[in-house]
Formats: structure tokens, sequence, C-alpha cells
């Protein structure tokens, strides 16, 4: 049976660790053995942290801590963001993992995170530490020759980009972003790659223009191997502005289909690229993402909140792993901004996976009670589901 330790130290990794990381990187997550000497170090990230619990000096379990940002109604929220969460197998169990998550936790509402999210492959172990599944995305395939009725509207166009078309992506990516949901704020130490590095990620990224000679959609693609039976065009990141603009992407994708008869592409859950199919999809894999609120006054205080609606509730938070959220609140939006302020009657209560859910948007406050994620009053139900409003959560950048 696995204990709980208590003479372990947690701290940040150094250069000296980083052969121990890429050890368990490859039993947690898979790969091939290799001489020590063969061995390639993690290389250390601008703006990423990797903590590490340690037993007489030995790491026995890690986790990565991204310094990003999501959109919330409009606006960026500072965020943690887990990435490389692995231990020794001997030392799952037992609540160890637990205390190290927890004390980043407590290390990133420091330097100012307001929410944490990840990538999950096991949802119980961060469930019980009050995270919760806000969103999925999947790769979803389609018949490449069953696309081939779709037709380019008149006026559109596409062209590959160059270095000069990166800003203008971006752009147009962002403004996308600040529309919906946690998609991430693409600035920052973890955004610093070289432009020609960003279009060497992909075998290619096709930008479509509408009549006017405005970028309106683009496509980052790769081509994979092989040809005919099994082969696929995959699609890591779809973006139109325009109906327009969808349907020429889609109709370039196609182009493709004597060669690829399959194209996979990755899609979040709110955008519906099945609008513009002609043909169904097949869903080929799952990956779900969780989120938890790390500090609730500063998660209310950086989102925005839906115009034109104001009011207030008194909430009562239960959190063991960040006891600063736990108490009563008086929650109060008013002109599109939103306060958490100590007090209230503890009208509505959520613990912190349903504090999650409710604060990334898409759910209602009878839904979390039918889950057991909240209790109290329903007066005041509609109100807190129109201000926060906006739509269900997303993300594209997987970490």
């Amino acid at each position: 049976m696995i204990t709980t330790r208590t003479d372990v130290e947690i701290r940040p990794l150094t250069e000296d660790d980083q052969l121990a990381a890429a050890e368990m990187n490859r039993v947690a997550f898979g790969g091939p053995r290799r001489p020590a000497g063969e061995v390639e170090r993690p290389a250390p990230q601008a703006g990423s942290t990797t903590w590490g619990m340690f037993d007489a000096g030995r790491l026995v379990s890690k986790v990565g801590d991204r310094e990003q940002q999501h959109w919330f109604g409009g606006r960026p929220v500072p965020a943690s963001g887990l990435a490389g969460v692995a231990s020794s197998p001997e030392w799952r169990g037992g609540g160890n993992a637990a205390r190290l998550l927890t004390r980043v936790l407590a290390e990133a509402r420091t330097r100012g995170a307001a929410v944490c999210t990840l990538y999950r492959a096991v949802p119980g172990v961060y469930r019980r530490l009050g995270w919760e599944d806000t969103g999925v995305n999947t790769w979803m395939s389609y018949p490449t020759l069953g696309m081939s009725g779709l037709r380019v509207p008149e006026g559109y166009s596409v062209r590959p980009a160059g270095v000069d078309d990166l800003p203008t992506l971006a752009e147009l990516y962002r403004r996308t972003a600040a529309e919906g949901n946690a998609l991430l704020e693409r600035s920052g130490p973890l955004f610093n790659a070289a432009p020609q590095e960003v279009l060497e990620r992909y075998d290619g990224i096709t930008i479509v223009t509408g009549p006017d000679g405005e970028v309106e959609g683009y496509a980052c693609w790769e081509r994979g191997t092989g040809y005919a039976v099994g082969a696929r065009l995959s699609v890591a990141e779809f973006m139109a502005r325009t109906g327009a603009a969808a349907t020429t992407l889609l109709a370039n994708l196609a182009s493709w289909g004597n060669a690829l008869p399959t194209i996979s592409i990755w899609q979040p859950v709110g955008d519906r690229l099945s609008w513009a199919m002609p043909v169904d999809g097949t869903h080929e894999s799952l990956h779900a993402w969780m989120l938890r609120v790390i500090d609730a006054p500063a998660a209310i205080a950086a989102r925005g909140w839906r115009a034109g609606v104001s009011g207030g509730v008194d909430l009562e938070l239960a959190d063991e792993e960040c006891p600063w959220n736990a108490g009563r609140w008086r929650l109060t939006v008013e002109d599109g901004q939103g306060r958490l302020e100590a007090g209230g009657s503890g009208a509505v209560r959520l613990n912190s996976r349903g504090l999650a859910l409710l604060y990334a948007g898409g759910v209602s406050l009878a839904a979390l009670r039918r889950a057991g994620l909240a209790d109290g009053e329903s007066t005041s139900d509609a109100f807190v589901e129109a201000a926060i409003g906006g739509p269900a959560p997303t993300l594209l950048d997987t970490f």
C-alpha cells in the first residue's frame, strides 16, 4: 500500500534534474529506451516552470506550470496550464501527486494566475482536487471525395501563407478567441517562435481571401505519408470568419481527393464545422480538458460579463485545496464587470468543480445541482446564467 510521505522536497527542476525528468516522461508517456548518453534533456522553456517532488534527492513526481491566458467573456484571464504531469509508478496513490499539484496551485496563484487548465488522461485524480471537464476536442475524419461537390463562392480564392501573413492570421485568431470562452491568448513567452518556425510546423498554411482581398480564414495542414487507401490529410487548425470562407477552404482541401481519401480535422466543441460539410464525419479520438478556479475573486474580476445584465447573488464556496476560495461571498455584476467580496448569506452553494463549470460558461445551475456540484436556492439562476453568457468553452491549443 502506498502511503503519503512527509519527508519530501518540492522545488523547481534545475538543469541537473533534466535527465531524470526525461526518463520519467519516457516511462509515463511511452518512448524507446536509449543509452544514457543519447537521452535528450527537456529544453527549458520561457514562460514555463517544471516543479518536482524529490525523495532523498530522487525525482519521484513532476508537473509543468505554463504561464498563459484564456479568453473569457471578451477578456484574457491569467492562467496556469499544467502539462507533463507524471510520477514514478511506486509513488502513485496515497496522495503524493496531490501534494505536488496543490503546491503548484498555490505557487501559480502567487504569480497571478486566476484559473488553471489541463488536458487529462485520468479524470478522477483531478476531480478529487477540484478540476472538472469543461470541454472536449476531437479529431473528425471526413471522406475527401464526399466533399468534392463543394464550390468556391464567387470572388473567393486561396493562396499559401507567407511570413508577412502571420500577423494577419494572429489577429484573425484573436478576434475569434475574444468572441468565445477559454481559447488561449497567443502572446507572451510561450508564443515567441520565429515566424519561419511557425510556418515550418506544418506542410502548409492555406489562406482564403474574400472579394475585397481581405483574409477571412486559414487552414494549417500536414500531408502525412502514403497514397490512396489509409492516407490522410491532417488539418490541425481551421479558422474561418465567414461561411463563404469555410466553404472555400473545404473545397480546396477536397482537391486532395484522388491521393488522400480521408481528411482529419481537429475540432473543438462550439464552432460546428459540420454545418458547412456536405457529408457526415466520424469521431476519431477525443481529448478532454479540465479547468479549476485558483483564485476566485481574481478570476471573477478578470473575465468579462454580459453587458446589460446587473445584479448580485450570495455564494458559499467549498474548496479544500485552495482554502482562500472557501467561505461566503457576494457576487455582484454591473456594466460588464464582476466582483466577488466576502460576506452574504451563502444562498447558492458550489464546490470547486461546480464553480469551474459555472465560470467556464455553457452550463446551467440546474444541471450542476443534478450532478451534486451545487445546491441552495434557485431564484438567482437566471441572473447568474445570463451574466456569464457566452458560448460553450473551447480550446484549440494543446499543452
